[in-house]
């Protein structure tokens, strides 16, 4: 019999334990991550409504009506082509519309009102010449939008695309996640714009990922670095440059492509309520400004028009905690908020003499 040396004894018992202490945090992880993310997610309104999408991550259900989405009589409904609207859209707008594309996020999309309550559904009430078709959704970044509209919203042949957004929108591009859902991600190389991390991986495959390594995905090492983003992370500012460039670059394809087909791009900085009195949005705010001057791209900011309101008409134009049983329902726009949006905005579209002539 072999006499193994009691060094090579104690080395596999050391392997052996560490593997056994790895293997039960593991587990132990697994489990409370499972837990979490359900908690996180549970209150999650686009669950109801959304699926996958291997080039987006999520998407709008096709056909999809629920009466009581927000609340009674609050409801929601997409069309054939996945759009927030009751009615589908041709290849071509009617001789006598004006086609409008209002393409964003969450804020867009109407989170929290019914479809006739969105501020896209109200540029169409205002002025029925314009033909609306709202492809906002919940938890788009700037990338998202751009690559939605420039797969399913170009066909449709638009006369003006608003492509609005909030400041949370720059940075939900810089991550392969939102929220734990998988997404896509833009990157800039040799100044073209490439399109990373597609197909999105279907939920529950996130193992069989070709191209990240396996240990990247074990929750004990999900956990570490979630811990180390809240803790280190988010007290060292994120160097903004490369974020800012990447957006410059989705606007100006956006204006030259579609100027290409005669359709007006107008970018729109929406505002939220804690950009009343000011936020990380200034900077922001200024630097498409300064980007749209210098390329000649057409932006609208309608920060600056909530500025101009006293503080007690704020309130009404933005939905309050506890009110919808959602998460992240609470700052989205009321009905009087959309509409606020709409008045302004349609206000600051026919001071577009191209757009003012052809609603004459």
């Amino acid at each position: 019999m072999i006499k193994i040396p009691k060094f090579i004894l104690f080395t596999l018992y050391n392997v052996i334990a560490v593997l056994s202490i790895f293997l039960i945090v593991e587990c132990l992880c697994s489990t409370g991550l499972l837990i979490h993310n359900n908690y996180k997610n549970k209150g999650f309104a686009e669950k109801r409504h959304t699926e996958y999408d291997e080039l987006l991550g999520w998407i709008n259900m096709p056909n999809i009506y629920i009466r009581d989405m927000y609340g009674p009589g609050l409801y929601l409904k997409t069309n054939e082509q996945r759009f927030r609207n009751n009615n589908s859209f041709s290849l071509h707008p009617p001789s006598n519309k004006i086609r409008v594309i209002c393409s964003g996020d969450s804020f867009t999309f109407g989170f929290g009102v019914d479809n006739d309550h969105t501020w896209c559904q109200y540029l169409e009430s205002i002025n029925g010449k314009l033909e609306t078709i709202n492809m906002g959704q919940g938890g788009y970044g700037i990338d998202q939008a751009y690559l939605w509209y420039e797969r399913d919203g170009q066909k449709l042949n638009p006369d003006i695309l608003i492509f609005s957004f909030i400041t949370s929108d720059f940075y939900r591009m810089k991550s392969e996640k939102f929220f734990g859902f998988d997404k896509p991600i833009l990157k800039l190389k040799n100044g073209v714009l490439v399109t990373q991390n597609v197909p999105i991986p279907k939920p529950f495959s996130v193992w069989l990922k070709h191209r990240r390594l396996v240990i990247a995905n074990l929750s004990s090492i999900l956990i570490l670095n979630e811990l180390f983003y809240k803790t280190i992370w988010r007290r060292v500012r994120p160097d903004d440059k490369q974020t800012k460039e990447l957006s410059l670059r989705i606007f100006q394809e956006l204006s030259k492509t579609n100027q290409n087909k005669n359709i007006i791009t107008i970018f729109v900085y929406l505002p939220l309520k804690n950009d009343y009195n000011g936020n990380d949005s200034d900077p922001w705010r200024q630097f498409i400004h300064d980007e749209a001057v210098k390329h000649n791209l057409l932006f609208i900011d309608l920060v600056d028009e909530l500025r101009k309101l006293q503080p007690q008409h704020i309130y009404p134009l933005f939905i309050k905690e506890g009110s919808i049983n959602y998460s992240y329902a609470m700052g989205h726009y009321t009905n009087e908020g959309n509409l606020f949006i709409a008045k302004i905005l349609y206000g600051k579209l026919i001071g577009i003499p191209k757009i003012l002539h052809g609603l004459q």
